[in-house]
């Protein structure tokens, strides 16, 4: 991958589906960012106030001028030392500073939702009384990530309908929050401090981000053989769920790709059927792609000094096997895109053809998976500069063709560059962007792994 590296990176089934460990768990806000923490709802603002603290700096959050219909304000988080398995990383202590700095309130909650946004989760209520106007006060949740929903109502947490399990939801959190209700939320403003979860038996250090959503984490992203440049596995793991697609070629040396998804059996194993698809050709009326069933595959995440993904693909009786690295970390090492833009985005209108977007260490790398005129699958790739705060990528989709085909042996694809024309990606915020192809527009956002 020279242009994308040097060329593409596909062997990958195409499947269609925390932290960096020298970050603490921990947000004091004194150096006047916010950290990734967001409003909690529409009619909600968050900023962060250069001192009156505990001490130093807080995140700040009041409604919206306009008003607040929902009579809430709070401050939420998806980051990744914030959420993930907290099972796993035996996270049982969470403790922060609030401050009522003007208004009143019903209640006040923390908040741990499930999953993805079409789930919710379990909250626990602060005790009020504790709480005087203009004062701050430290507040600390120990808990069990393990218990039954009866041991965790029995401990004072709730459930909220369409949420999991406690146990399921200690498993694969995500958002974490802190959330107040009052009948003059208008009037109402809340400070935020010093907040920190913790392993089991920690007392004063917050646990490493790298422990609870490392594999998800560490392993979305591009993946390849550095000897076998121009073919690849583009990789997304959402929680417990995971999406995959290669990018090879037919037995013609056609560009072509591979899809897999669903469950992980365990924390860093996964087993599913592999397809193929066809669909309709860019350009013509909309139908719904169909798909066929080519085989089966098993992935295996191994994190080590160079972490890798080694799968097993089985397709008319041939078994092929290969160890991928990671291609970002080569074409462009550096840190992740803190708006977490790595992944799979789509169009809604055109399910079945999206995008698969890798962006950190100021460039971008990415594949448009869509169809031929014969309806056959085939793929365009994209690479360039992309800083941490640019919304607008440029580039050209480049083609290719005459490379190997599935358990085929190895064959270098040629470039064909700028076959696929102009494009430009605008992103509106960490979820939805516009796409223009050629002057056509699509409205992508992020794609939610269902489950298949």
């Amino acid at each position: 991958m020279q242009k994308l590296a040097g060329s593409l990176f596909v062997l990958l089934f195409v499947m269609v589906s925390s932290v960096q460990a020298a970050m603490p768990t921990s947000d004091n806000w004194d150096d006047g960012k916010r950290h990734n923490w967001r409003r909690n709802t529409a009619w909600t603002e968050v900023s962060v106030a250069d001192s009156g603290g505990h001490p130093g700096g807080y995140l700040l959050s009041a409604s919206n001028p306009g008003g607040n219909p929902s009579r809430t304000i709070g401050a939420a988080t998806e980051e990744d030392r914030y959420t993930g398995n907290y099972t796993a990383a035996k996270i049982g202590r969470l403790a922060f500073d609030l401050n009522l700095l003007s208004g009143s309130f019903q209640w006040i909650c923390l908040r741990l939702r499930y999953h993805d946004s079409t789930y919710n989760g379990w909250y626990y209520s602060l005790p009020i009384e504790k709480m005087p106007l203009g004062r701050w006060l430290h507040y600390e949740v120990v808990f069990d990530p393990n218990w039954s929903d009866a041991q965790a109502k029995a401990a004072g947490w709730n459930q909220e309908s369409s949420g999991a399990s406690f146990r399921d939801t200690m498993s694969d959190v995500y958002t974490m929050e802190i959330r107040l209700l009052s009948p003059d939320v208008n009037s109402t403003k809340l400070g935020i401090d010093n907040f920190a979860i913790f392993s089991s038996g920690t007392n004063a250090t917050s646990t490493p981000k790298g422990d609870l959503t490392d594999i998800q984490n560490k392993f979305t992203g591009w993946w390849y053989n550095k000897n076998e440049q121009g073919t690849g596995l583009a990789l997304e793991i959402q929680g417990k769920r995971l999406f995959a697609t290669w990018f090879i070629f037919d037995e013609e040396g056609e560009t072509s790709w591979y899809t897999t998804g669903g469950n992980m059996t365990s924390d860093t194993t996964y087993q599913g059927d592999v397809f193929k698809w066809k669909g309709w050709p860019w350009g013509q009326a909309y139908q719904q792609p169909v798909r066929e069933k080519v085989g089966t595959t098993t992935l295996n995440l191994d994190q080590g000094a160079e972490d890798t993904v080694t799968y097993t693909g089985i397709s008319n009786n041939v078994t092929e096997s290969k160890t991928l690295t990671s291609f970002m970390a080569d074409f462009a090492p550096g840190d992740k895109d803190p708006r977490n833009l790595t992944g799979w985005w789509y169009d809604p209108n055109y399910e079945g053809m999206g995008f698969f977007i890798d962006a950190r260490g100021g460039k971008m790398a990415m594949v448009w998976y869509n169809y031929r005129n014969d309806k056959s699958s085939r793929w365009w790739t994209s690479s360039g500069p992309f800083s941490s705060n640019a919304t607008t990528y440029t580039g050209v989709l480049d083609g290719w063709k005459n490379g190997q085909c599935f358990a085929c042996p190895y064959q270098q694809p040629e470039l064909v560059e700028g076959e696929g024309g102009n494009i430009t990606m605008e992103f509106i915020d960490s979820v939805h962007a516009t796409v223009t192809v050629n002057g056509t527009t699509l409205n992508i956002e992020r794609f939610n792994i269902p489950a298949f």
